[in-house]
């Protein structure tokens, strides 16, 4: 080849690489170029630039640039765009969203993005525009026409690694936005109604418990009175049979027949009957409770325990309980005198120990037994005994614990704050 020949065949291929390849600008193809950058082909085929001339890469180009369109053009409900570092559209794509703002995605390219955009919008957007394009990605959600966009704002590196070019991502989510505010409100109007239940079932709470106060003071009343009368009026009768069969016995001392001794064996079963009634009378309402007060009634309740059931019972009272009111001191002798009775009824226990011990501003009542303990499922249970002392627990504000203890055996637990 003579060397003017190459001369003229370089000058020509530089004009080739001045014209347009195949009706892409240079601008699109640099744009292009990047956009191979940003997905680049698989290692295993050959790159055209390495492998062949001016025309395997005007083809490569194009076939980048249709799968880059395939790929933007398909995005549901979003667009992306490709901006210089002098703000400028370079390509644009996502026609269902450009149409339905009514732009033309081809009139965008090469114009800048300040003049498209409204003031407002852009004093926010300009902020994201730069950060990208000094390599960090943002992204925030913009309202405009009426619905939500979702936008991303990614740095597109070079070959040397510099950021050339910025990329806007933009997400139509206002059927998104649309979604989240009806589960919002949905969420709210469930909160507001679990708010309002909880209010109806704590307002329904504390009038049951009310109920059960008042109902508790009211069978405490009835029995009362009931053991008052039993006391008074058939004790009273009793006694007064007591004498007469004691007088009829010394009169019929010495007759034939033994007349004497069954008049004496009736007076011993009368006397036993006063002594079940006296008994009776003081379960339903103990004198010494409100005579002596709680302590002496425990005590007193405790050794006739002992007494009837044969197991061993103990009775402490530490420090100096205070002086609690009438109402407290017969729930606090009703709780000892329920836990008594399950003693019997459940435990197989060969001894009980009862504690009355005021702590600071809170009294409380211990009851244990070493029998065979309580499984958690009958100590959380809803039987009558246990409800019915746990009410009274809660009606003075205080609480009631039954578990089982190392060693075998149940510990009952009242603890109740002492008013002031």
């Amino acid at each position: 080849m003579q060397p003017g020949a190459e001369l003229e065949e370089d000058g020509a291929a530089r004009e080739r690489s001045r014209v347009p390849l195949g009706g892409a600008s240079l601008e699109r193809v640099n744009a292009m170029t990047a956009m191979r950058e940003v997905w680049p082909e698989p290692a295993s085929e050959p790159r055209a630039l390495d492998a062949g001339g001016p025309r395997q890469a005007e083809e490569e180009l194009r076939r980048s640039e249709y799968l880059y369109r395939t790929v933007a053009s398909n995005i549901p409900n979003g667009a992306v765009a490709l901006f210089d570092r002098d703000l400028r559209y370079m390509v644009v794509d996502g026609g269902g969203v450009l149409a339905a703002a009514g732009v033309d995605k081809e009139g965008l390219v090469g114009k800048s993005i300040p003049e498209l955009l409204p003031a407002e919008t852009w004093k926010s957007f300009a902020p994201l525009c730069h950060s990208a394009l000094a390599g960090r990605p943002a992204k925030t959600e913009v309202q405009a026409l009426g619905r939500t966009f979702s936008i991303h704002i990614l740095p597109i590196p070079a070959g040397d690694g510099a950021v050339s070019m910025g990329m806007v991502m933009a997400l139509d989510i206002t059927e998104l936005k649309s979604a989240e505010e009806r589960v919002r409100r949905v969420n709210e109007s469930l909160e507001r109604r679990v708010v309002e239940r909880t209010a109806q079932l704590e307002g329904a709470y504390r009038h049951l418990q009310a109920l059960s106060a008042h109902l508790h003071s009211v069978r405490e009343k009835e029995q009362a009175r009931i053991a008052r009368e039993i006391h008074d009026e058939l004790g009273q009768a009793l006694t007064g049979l007591k004498f007469e069969l004691s007088s009829l016995a010394q009169r019929l001392r010495g007759r034939p027949g033994g007349l004497a001794k069954r008049a004496a064996d009736l007076t011993a079963l009368v006397d036993q009957t006063i002594q079940d009634v006296r008994r009776i009378s003081s379960e339903l309402r103990p004198a010494l409770l409100d005579d002596l007060g709680l302590v002496a009634a425990l005590e007193w309740h405790t050794r006739e325990f002992a007494k009837r059931v044969r197991i061993q019972c103990k009775f402490e009272a530490l420090g100096q309980p205070p002086d609690v009111d009438p109402d407290l001191r017969i729930a606090l002798f009703r709780i000892c005198q329920e836990a008594l009775t399950n003693v019997v009824r459940h435990a197989r226990a060969a001894a009980v120990r009862v504690v009355l011990d005021a702590r600071g501003d809170r009294i409380v009542l211990e009851v244990r037994d070493d029998g065979i303990g309580i499984s958690p499922a009958h100590a959380g249970g809803g039987s009558l005994g246990l409800l019915g002392m746990r009410e009274r627990a809660r009606a003075f504000g205080g609480k009631l614990e039954i578990e089982s203890v190392s060693g075998g055996g149940t510990l009952v637990r009242a603890e109740i704050p002492l008013r002031k």
